[in-house]
């Protein structure tokens, strides 16, 4: 009884602060939401400006929407700037798919394109003084934007750029920013693309010249990754610093959300409140986890062997794209469908039986410790880096995906089952290792989604949540029913909620 007031009391402590963090983080900041055509878009500006300021459309990445881009957007609108934040299509609150065969993203452009003319067409922006910034898919569709089009851009910012842009025209005053890291890719690609516009680019150095929209500059960005490099305190410097120089604008200071520590936060806070409900929902149940007749080895390499076959069958079968539209979501769903179906194929010859049933005694508890860690996922998402907005066919496919994810999780539960907690906990590591290794030797091997490389420091940090919960919940009960909804329905609500529709 002691320890859980003690955890629930260190829960609040760390929860406050991040809900605090969040409820000021537009102190001084006039913030507005509207629709451009299908697009809609989050408005930061500074509280109580008079006159035209410059403007700047800050575009998100693969996956993300204009939520993880708020951070750096609340920069610039302390500076001094008018800084829009499009869902582009779709991602985010946007129900407009994105075709996942269009290489060139025309519909990016559509939107870029839409976006920008709004802003610049508003009373207090000062449209000849525009700048674009962009993350990852963003990066692209602002630096291929600004190439193409005389529309008063005067400065780009091309944050982890994927590829070059060999198209036509230049971008005015174009910075590349890239993270040590991150895949030698994006290094290669700004390199490249500065040299498009001055041959004998370096790292570190500025050429050209501002005010003829001649400037170019490739700087890295230490110590970050894929998704962390958006909120890091250099990245807001350089960028603020350079829009400034290039618009004649304000210039600061760079003083970002620490958005990465407000996530941690309430992830820890929610982690540790999970075991006092844990033991209250579970006050009566049974903790005696059978052993079963296989080992510790032969649970393992079979758990290793299903997942392998399965990132082989999913890598190489078809996406499923036309029935289940949204990006990596027919990969993922054929994944944990294929590995479910061979764990309860082994498990008549490990088990003698090819899995478990549903225990009625275990429904509420399980579904209470469900809505709790989906909530927990979903509200810190929502305040720190994805819009997790359900719209369109979102529903659907967090339903099916869901079924299909809890299938494999339920089933992986009887692998699991080992009366030392320690032992429970190492297979699971195992299993989860194992996910994260096929699957990246799925993308490199065998063609699947790259996009799931670089999310590979997101996935951990799921399994780590999710895999904590279901740890939490057997070592409260022998509730197999929770341990596989606790994992398949928040991690189907993220996919479902965050990753494109196509």
């Amino acid at each position: 009884m002691a320890s859980s007031i003690v955890l629930v009391v260190v829960a609040v402590l760390l929860a406050i602060p991040a809900m605090y963090s969040i409820g000021g983080a537009n102190a001084g900041i006039e913030r507005s939401h509207i629709m451009v055509g299908t697009v809609p878009v989050t408005v930061l500006m500074p509280s109580g400006n008079e006159g035209e300021l410059p403007g700047v459309v800050a575009v998100h990445g693969f996956a993300a929407s204009s939520v993880i881009m708020e951070p750096l957007g609340r920069t610039l609108a302390r500076a001094g700037y008018v800084v829009a934040l499009p869902d582009v299509s779709g991602h985010g609150a946007n129900a407009q798919p994105l075709s996942a065969q269009d290489s060139d993203r025309d519909a990016l452009q559509a939107d870029l394109a839409a976006v920008v003319e709004w802003l610049a067409n508003q009373p207090n922006v000062d449209s000849g003084r525009l700048s674009l910034v962009g993350h990852s898919m963003g990066a692209g569709a602002v630096t291929r934007f600004a190439a193409e089009t005389a529309s008063g851009v005067r400065a780009t910012v091309a944050i982890s750029l994927p590829a070059v842009n060999e198209g036509n025209g230049r971008p005015q005053n174009l910075l590349l920013l890239y993270g040590s890291a991150e895949p030698a890719g994006f290094a290669n690609a700004a390199l490249a693309q500065a040299r498009l516009l001055q041959a004998d680019a370096e790292l570190g150095e500025t050429y050209g010249d501002f005010g003829n929209g001649s400037a170019v500059s490739v700087q890295v960005v230490p110590g970050v990754e894929h998704i962390s490099i958006i909120w890091s305190p250099l990245t807001a410097s350089l960028t603020l610093e350079w829009i400034s120089e290039a618009v004649d604008g304000p210039a600061g200071p760079a003083d970002i959300d620490p958005a990465w520590l407000w996530l941690l936060m309430l992830l820890v806070a929610g982690a540790l409140g999970a075991v006092p409900l844990a033991r209250l929902l579970y006050r009566n149940a049974a903790r005696a986890w059978p052993r079963p007749p296989a080992s510790f080895l032969w649970v393992t390499a079979t758990l290793v062997l299903a997942i392998a076959v399965a990132g082989i069958v999913s890598a190489i079968g078809p996406n499923f794209e036309s029935v289940f539209p949204i990006a990596v979501g027919g990969y993922l769903a054929v994944f944990f469908a294929v590995a479910a179906i061979i764990l309860v194929v082994a498990g008549v010859f490990l088990f003698r039986s090819p899995t478990v049933g549903l225990d009625a005694r275990y429904v509420i508890p399980s579904l209470i410790m469900t809505a709790y860690a989906t909530s927990l996922l979903i509200f810190s998402a929502r305040f720190t880096w994805a819009t997790s907005s359900f719209v369109g066919p979102r529903i659907w496919i967090w339903i099916v995906l869901s079924v299909i994810l809890f299938a494999f999780f339920f089933v992986e539960t009887r692998f699991l089952g080992r009366s030392q907690l320690f032992a429970r906990v190492g297979i699971m590591a195992v299993s989860r290792v194992a996910i994260v290794v096929v699957i990246l030797a799925s993308v490199s091997l065998l063609g699947a989604p790259s996009i799931l490389t670089l999310l590979v420091p997101f996935m951990l940090l799921l399994f780590i949540i999710l895999g904590f919960f279901a740890i939490v919940i057997s070592s409260q009960a022998t509730d197999r029913m929770g341990m596989g909804l606790v994992q398949s329905v928040p991690l189907a609500a993220i996919v479902a909620s965050g990753f494109p529709l196509v």
